[in-house]
C-alpha cells in the first residue's frame, strides 16, 4: 500500500511539473523540432509567428517562430507559394536597396527576449543534426549555424555555407565562382568548394555539429536524392573571433545587398523550405515531446 501511495505521489508530482512547465507563457523564436511554412499566411512578412490560439490576431502571446528585419524597399522575406507548397522567400534587390540585405533567423533552444531556457543542457553537448530544403534562385547568399544566442555576429558563428560568387561584391570573401558552394573558414574569409549547384532547382542540405570537439560536416544533394559531403571529414569551427563560441542552438540565412554588374553576384534570393533539427540523444528529445515540452510545429512535407 505504501508503495503504491509513492508511486502515485511521485506521478502526481511528475503531473505537476509539466503543467508548471506548460503554464509558462509561450516563449518567442523558437523553432524547436523545424518548420515545413505551412500554416503561415501566403504574404506574411518577418517576424513570423503561430497563432497559437487561433483567433486570428497575432500578439506577443503567440509563438515567434523566426525573426529578421522588416521588407522594405529592394528587400523582401516572406511566405510565399512555389512548386505547389509554401516556403519562406528571401530576396535582395541592390538597384532598389544597396543598403540592407534580407536575413531569416530562429533558435532551436532559448527563446529571444526571454530568460528562459528550456533545454539548458543540450546546446553544450552532443552531435546535432540540421537539415533544410534550399532552392537558390541568385547569389550570393550564406547559411550560417549558431550559437543560439545571437545571429549577425562573428563569435555567434558556428559554421558557414556559402552559395554564389563574390567577384566584384565582398560578402563572402575568397569566394570567387557563380553557381558554387563556398565554406567559412575565418569570421572574414571564404573558400570555394568543388559542388556546384543549378540556380531554381531544389537541393538539401544537412549538417552534423558536434559540440564537444566544435567540428562539423556539410552534407549536399538534389532534393529526393543521395547527399554527398561537402568537406572532408570533420573540419573545425569558424576561427577569427576574439570569444569563439562554445554552444550550438541557431541559424542565420542572409543575402548579399550588394549591386554588381553581374547578377550572379549581386543580390541573393532563395527559398527555404523543411528546416528540421534533431537534437542528441534522441531518446530525450523523444522524452520531452511525450509531455508537450517540445512541440513539434510542423511536419515536413
Amino acid at each position: 500500500m505504501k508503495l503504491k501511495l509513492c508511486v502515485l505521489a511521485a506521478i502526481c508530482l511528475i503531473a505537476a511539473s509539466v503543467t508548471a512547465a506548460l503554464a509558462v507563457p509561450q516563449q518567442r523564436q523558437m523553432l524547436h523540432s523545424g518548420d515545413d511554412f505551412e500554416g503561415y499566411a501566403i504574404g506574411a512578412t518577418v517576424p513570423f509567428y503561430v497563432d497559437l490560439n487561433g483567433d486570428g490576431l497575432i500578439t506577443d502571446d503567440d509563438w515567434q517562430t523566426w525573426g529578421g528585419p522588416t521588407s522594405a524597399t529592394g528587400r523582401i522575406t516572406e511566405i510565399a507559394s512555389v512548386d505547389g507548397s509554401q516556403a519562406a522567400h528571401l530576396k535582395d534587390d541592390p538597384g532598389l536597396n544597396n543598403t540592407n540585405n534580407s536575413q531569416i533567423y530562429s533558435n532551436f533552444f532559448t527563446p529571444m527576449n526571454s530568460n528562459v531556457d528550456l533545454l539548458p543542457d543540450k546546446c553544450k553537448t552532443g552531435v546535432h543534426h540540421v537539415t533544410m530544403d534550399i532552392k537558390p534562385m541568385n547569389g550570393t547568399f550564406k547559411i550560417n549555424l549558431t550559437n543560439g544566442a545571437g545571429f549577425t555576429n562573428a563569435y555567434n558563428w558556428c559554421l558557414g555555407l556559402g552559395f554564389g560568387s563574390t567577384t566584384g561584391s565582398g560578402y563572402l570573401p575568397g569566394m570567387s565562382s557563380a553557381n558554387i558552394l563556398g565554406l567559412q573558414v575565418t569570421t572574414t574569409s571564404w573558400v570555394d568548394t568543388a559542388v556546384a549547384y543549378v540556380p531554381g532547382a531544389w537541393y538539401t542540405a544537412k549538417f552534423l555539429v558536434n559540440v564537444d570537439t566544435r567540428t562539423y560536416q556539410v552534407w549536399f544533394g538534389e532534393r529526393g536524392g543521395t547527399l554527398a559531403q561537402v568537406n572532408t571529414g570533420w573540419s573545425p569551427w569558424i576561427t577569427g573571433a576574439t570569444t569563439p563560441p562554445t554552444t550550438f542552438g541557431g541559424m542565420l540565412i542572409a543575402t548579399s545587398n550588394v549591386k554588381t554588374t553581374n547578377p550572379q553576384q549581386g543580390g541573393g534570393e532563395l527559398y527555404l523550405d523543411n528546416v528540421s533539427y534533431v537534437p542528441e540523444p534522441a531518446s530525450m528529445l523523444a522524452v520531452l515531446s511525450l509531455v508537450g515540452l517540445i512541440p513539434a510545429l510542423r511536419r515536413r512535407k
